[in-house]
């Protein structure tokens, strides 16, 4: 049996683990009965038992960086191989030491505000447009060839399975498929990424994430956000001997520190906004350690959408127990195992990786009818053909 089958069997009462910053021996809730059915059930090749966190302890592999490129989604979604949309900190709002009081109101320019219209296919349809126009950059010089990343997908997918070991409530499903030596991964969801209404609570809070970068990098506060304008750097991140290769969004770079051809993300920063300065520190940590991100500016707001504090965390500062760091990373490394054992029996299959609320992940051959199109024609028929593309070339999404 394949060695993530090994370890604790669950107690009587489900899966349990430790839960929270470093408070010790809280308990996850138990696992449904039908959960606990189904791991009976499925056939033990199929499931990657998530085990207990003290598990995944012990030294995890360190993340090595570099900067591929980088490209600009304008306010229309019109995809541009440039840093159009690279915004800069307005360095009066950096904590100098650790917080800085202010008084920003997220709800300046509210009624303007932009919808944000986009997809995650169209995110990870953007990237692949960004690996056709650079492929030169990826390719190796094997026969045949083949992109120099084991792993290929928006950067949410990897961060989802970083913190599964501590989200023990999260039901999670991403979908992959090997093409010519490489997995392409991306989350399975129907939901578009959207605003219902600009007056919808969940959407308020969305418009103030925005709205306090918007400050931040100095933008006029009385304007609209408008969330469609993005830049996002392309990351290959090599994982003791696993590569990944992902495009994720950036807030802002530090004008002090920044370097016109720049390989790493040392002079970026991530702007986040939060009631308490403790909520989603642990998420964010995995987001800054996933790009490559050392700063991170926590605006701390009222129910009003009032910012009174600015504070400033470095990476290795949002976790208070170290030992959770490699019980994230650990757990990464062991999953993405189980994909590339998986995938191989069958490359040309799709598979679907599902997380069960406090379960565990089970794998699924999707059937030719049910398979998603998750690499586009377009992608498949040019990425390996002797045309690459232009780099200066708009596309629109």
């Amino acid at each position: 049996m394949a060695y993530y089958m090994q370890g604790d069997k669950f107690p009587k009462g489900g899966r349990r683990g430790m839960r929270g910053r470093g408070r010790g021996q809280q308990y996850f809730a138990t696992r449904t009965s039908d959960v606990l059915d189904r791991a009976v059930a499925a056939d033990p090749d199929d499931v990657f038992i998530v085990r207990l966190p003290k598990n995944y302890l012990g030294p995890a592999p360190v993340f090595k960086h570099q900067v591929l490129g980088g490209y600009s989604l304008d306010e229309d979604k019109n995809l541009r191989f440039d840093q159009s949309s690279l915004r800069f900190l307005d360095r009066k709002y950096l904590p100098t030491h650790g917080q800085l009081k202010v008084n920003l109101d997220l709800n300046a320019g509210f009624a303007k505000a932009s919808r944000y219209s986009g997809s995650i296919e169209q995110t990870f349809h953007s990237f692949l447009r960004w690996i056709l126009s650079n492929k030169e950059v990826l390719m190796t010089e094997t026969t045949p060839p083949r992109l120099a990343a084991d792993f290929i997908g928006i950067r949410n997918v990897f961060s989802t399975i970083m913190r599964t070991q501590y989200s023990p409530g999260e039901i999670w499903s991403i979908d992959a498929v090997e093409f010519n030596g490489s997995i392409y991964m991306t989350t399975h969801t129907n939901r578009k990424l959207t605003y219902k209404t600009q007056h919808d609570l969940a959407n308020k809070y969305e418009i103030y994430g925005h709205k306090i970068k918007q400050y931040i990098t100095g933008g006029d506060p009385d304007d609209g956000v408008k969330p469609n304008k993005e830049y996002r750097s392309v990351v290959k991140l090599m994982v003791d001997q696993t590569s990944l290769l992902f495009a994720p969004l950036q807030d802002c770079v530090d004008p002090g520190l920044y370097k016109k051809n720049f390989k790493d993300l040392s002079a970026f920063v991530k702007i986040k906004i939060a009631k308490i300065h403790r909520d989603n520190l642990r998420q964010w940590w995995i987001e800054n350690t996933l790009n490559g991100i050392p700063r991170t500016i926590i605006g701390l707001r009222t129910n009003d959408g009032i910012v009174h504090t600015l504070k400033y965390y470095e990476a290795r500062e949002l976790l208070e127990d170290e030992s959770e760091a490699d019980v994230c990373v650990n757990f990464l490394v062991q999953f993405l195992t189980f994909v590339k054992t998986k995938m191989a029996a069958d490359t040309k299959a799709e598979y679907r990786f599902v997380c069960e609320r406090n379960g565990n992940i089970y794998c699924t051959k999707l059937p030719d009818s049910a398979r998603a199109s998750l690499l586009p024609s377009w992608y498949t028929e040019k990425i390996f053909s002797k045309d690459t593309g232009s780099k200066c070339e708009s596309k629109r999404k």
